[in-house]
């Protein structure tokens, strides 16, 4: 795909938004941190190229990791940013978000083996839990592949009506 940076669309931008976005967000402390990073990224590419991009993933993602290196030297000789931070604090948070999530994770288990058969748990379980491919999935199960794919689309088509609650209410 080709782009000319001059005439991008909301759409264009949104595309490329989310993409940039989702590789700051992996990288930095913060959504906002992200944001700012993923707005000043996309600025410089609208502002300052003028040709047709024959790769321009390639050329965003390289403004992408100047600018992470940069943010990393300001935060870094940054004083107010401290890695001796209160560190007991820091774990207790992380332990007790991991507490919430497993406790999460147990009552979609508990919901997925009440709605589902037998046969939908196995395929979601060894899809999700043991990262089986539906080719080794269909191998494993004895089934084609493309009833594989279409028993996991409906399975979690299911879990998501059924057990939605779980996961974003409690």
């Amino acid at each position: 795909m080709s782009v000319n940076p001059q005439v991008l669309t909301q759409d264009e931008w949104n595309f490329w938004y989310g993409k940039i976005f989702g590789f700051f967000l992996r990288k930095v402390d913060s959504a906002v941190q992200a944001d700012d990073l993923t707005s000043e990224t996309l600025t410089d590419f609208f502002l300052k190229q003028r040709e047709q991009l024959e790769h321009p993933q390639a050329f965003l993602f390289g403004i992408a990791n100047n600018k992470l290196k940069m943010f990393y030297r300001s935060v870094k000789n940054n004083k107010e940013f401290s890695l001796n931070n209160d560190f007991d604090e820091i774990e207790n948070t992380a332990i007790s978000q991991s507490d919430e999530y497993l406790a999460k994770v147990s009552l979609l288990k508990n919901c997925i083996a009440q709605n589902l058969n037998a046969k939908d748990q196995e395929i979601i379980q060894l899809s999700v839990e043991e990262d089986f491919s539906s080719s080794e999935l269909a191998k494993k199960l004895q089934m084609q592949p493309d009833n594989v794919r279409q028993r996991f689309s409906r399975a979690v088509r299911k879990i998501r009506q059924v057990c939605k609650e779980i996961w974003f209410n409690s």
